[in-house]
């Protein structure tokens, strides 16, 4: 059975909302659960390039030789990342949704971008996977001016990158990131696409490593890099006349601001360039102060109309199905199809038994506590059997003495005292526990 969504209804019912309530919507900080290179279906270890400042006036389209210049993206599959996930030992069963970035971009972009897509679904208790359907595309069919555009945005990811030996990078491996975050009541797991990294201020004031030597670049030679030091990489047309600056902040902005924005990538280095494709400047932006400056769209009915879609996809599916999820304006259409395998059976038996699996580590966990508590008692014992033999040969001694006797009642009434406290200690959380109990 098809299943829609008008999106023209949705968007006019969220605005409406929000009008009434205008509380800021966020993510929870995305948190890193591992990462992998990758090229085609092939993994190989993680090693992400690390920034350069470009030179300016840069040609940016060295080596651009028409369509057969356009390096195809092939399609990844989502195995890739659930391989990893495998890998990990994470419980994936927590999540709602296991995807690759693009598919939430598409999902979460529809409501300002009316470019046809298709996505596809699998669904296993409550967990939803999400895997890319991307047509391929016939690169001689585009403009000469679409194809130098697409050209050089990836030539200037090569001439802003280096590997870990400052050697020009061949842009050969592309570094994925594994994130886990939560969108209201929808956990979510992404793979994204990584461009390069580079030390945040703050680790570099943290580096022991640098002794104040400004020609010291060891804080960036290691490969200690995490999240808060990847650097999203973007180019675009020159900006400074009013029709460019309006297009970018109310076109591409959106596209800029959010990829970074779900990844957890607080850094965006832009390249501007002309229109003889030469580097004329580069800027630097914080992803969370971008949407201050869009233009004809807002974050925050973004997040929510986004969430929307993620609901309207788990309450008409079911577990053990599959599904074709299409976006033809204005309408996106959910409909059950068998043809579609994202997951592998490796991934599946791993999948149904991770509650016997985390149950078992649970319980062997809880055995090995046990014991150590068993032999912590016993240990315990000893010892306050111990004590108090050596308490009754101190008081035989202490018997002939006057003076030790009434240091020992001194004790004993502070000891007394010491007990009493206790117990109106423990008077005084009972009262607290009924007082909380009537709340509740």
């Amino acid at each position: 059975m098809k299943q829609t969504l008008n999106v023209i209804g949705l968007i006019n019912f969220i605005k409406k909302q929000r009008s009434f309530n205008k509380s800021p919507i966020t993510i929870t900080k995305p948190l890193e659960i591992t990462r992998f290179s990758y090229e085609g279906n092939q993994l190989f270890p993680a090693k992400l390039k690390k920034f350069k400042n470009p030179t300016i006036d840069s040609d940016l389209l060295v080596g651009f030789q028409g369509p057969d210049s356009i390096e195809s993206d092939s399609q990844t599959p989502l195995s890739l990342v659930l391989n990893k996930l495998i890998e990990t030992k994470h419980d994936v069963s927590k999540s709602n949704f296991i995807s690759f970035r693009n598919s939430f971009r598409k999902l979460f972009e529809s409501m300002y971008d009316s470019e046809k897509w298709n996505i596809q679904v699998q669904r296993i208790n409550s967990t939803i996977h999400l895997g890319m359907d991307n047509p391929t595309q016939d690169f001689h069919q585009l403009k000469n001016f679409h194809l130098k555009s697409m050209y050089s945005g990836n030539y200037f990811e090569k001439i802003s990158t280096i590997d870990n030996n400052n050697n020009p990078n061949d842009n050969k491996h592309k570094y994925c990131s594994i994130i886990q975050s939560k969108l209201f009541n929808n956990n979510f797991i992404l793979a994204c696409e990584i461009d390069c990294w580079k030390k945040s201020i703050q680790n570099n004031n943290n580096n022991q490593n640098n002794n104040n030597n400004e020609n010291n670049n060891n804080d960036d030679d290691d490969e200690n890099y995490n999240i808060d030091d990847y650097v999203e990489l973007k180019t675009s047309r020159d900006i400074e006349d009013s029709k460019a600056n309006y297009q970018f902040r109310s076109k591409k902005l959106i596209r800029i601001w959010f990829q970074a924005y779900i990844a957890g990538v607080s850094k965006i280095f832009l390249g501007i360039r002309n229109d003889d494709f030469f580097l004329k400047k580069c800027l630097n932006f914080n992803t969370h102060d971008l949407p201050n400056q869009a233009i004809n769209w807002n974050k925050d009915e973004m997040l929510i109309y986004g969430n929307e879609i993620l609901e309207f996809i788990k309450n008409n599916t079911c577990s053990g199905k599959s599904y074709t999820l299409s976006f033809n304006y204005p309408i996106i259409s959910l409909v059950e199809s068998d043809s579609i395998n994202i997951i592998n059976d490796q991934y599946l038996q791993y999948y149904l038994n991770i509650p016997k699996n985390f149950e078992n580590n649970y319980n062997q966990n809880n055995n090995q506590n046990n014991n150590n508590n068993n032999n912590n008692e016993n240990n315990s014992d000893d010892t306050k059997n111990n004590n108090i033999q050596n308490n009754n040969e101190n008081n035989n001694i202490q018997n002939n003495n006057e003076n030790n006797n009434q240091n020992n009642n001194e004790k004993n009434q502070k000891r007394n005292f010491g007990e009493e406290k206790e117990i109106k200690g423990d008077e005084n959380e009972e009262r607290l526990s009924k007082k909380q109990k009537k709340l509740e």
